[in-house]
């Protein structure tokens, strides 16, 4: 959490189990959220995937993602992450601004482990060349010539997380 500049708001919890209800079934989840206290299960097959992954529920929850960033962050959820991550399976039922935050959280994860780019020189330099278009097409849009990448790494530089708090439930939705 230190180097999200998260340490003073987010407590990190270790704990054996962590139950939950989904889909109305009780089963065992790997990490949550709860008001800046992140849950992370001993038992989670990568305790540092969880901790990111549940850094993004933190920020969003504390209102710390600009609306311009956070409209890149769902444009890419839109186009790639639900169906890259089976978002849609995976919380069937649930509103679309959850399966939009999950699925922006999942490719955090994925981007902190470099394991969200596409392999091989090819793929390396088509996605270099996609991420230029999208931000072209965000900085089009008027939204500043930023990807989903950008932001990304300003959550790693912890630009993010060193942000002026917003008040508990004042953060504009981040639903459609």
């Amino acid at each position: 959490m230190d180097r999200l500049g998260l340490s003073e708001v987010v407590t990190l919890n270790v704990v054996d189990r962590i139950a939950a209800v989904q889909a109305g079934d009780a089963t065992e989840i790997d990490g949550r959220n709860v008001r800046g206290l992140v849950d992370v299960a001993l038992g989670a097959p990568d305790p540092r995937r969880v901790v990111r992954h549940e850094a993004i529920h933190a920020m969003a929850d504390m209102g710390l993602f600009t609306r311009r960033a956070w409209d890149v962050l769902t444009r890419a959820a839109a186009s790639d992450w639900r169906r890259r991550y089976d978002i849609d399976a995976r919380y069937e039922g649930a509103p679309e601004a959850v399966k939009i935050e999950e699925a922006i959280a999942e490719a955090f994860a994925d981007y902190d482990a470099g394991a969200l780019d596409v392999r091989g020189p090819l793929a390396r330099a088509l996605a270099k060349i996609r991420r230029f278009l999208q931000a072209l097409g965000s900085a089009l849009r008027g939204q500043g010539f930023q990807s989903a990448d950008d932001v990304f790494g300003r959550i790693e530089s912890g630009a993010v997380g060193g942000r002026a708090r917003a008040m508990p439930g004042s953060l504009w939705p981040r639903g459609p």
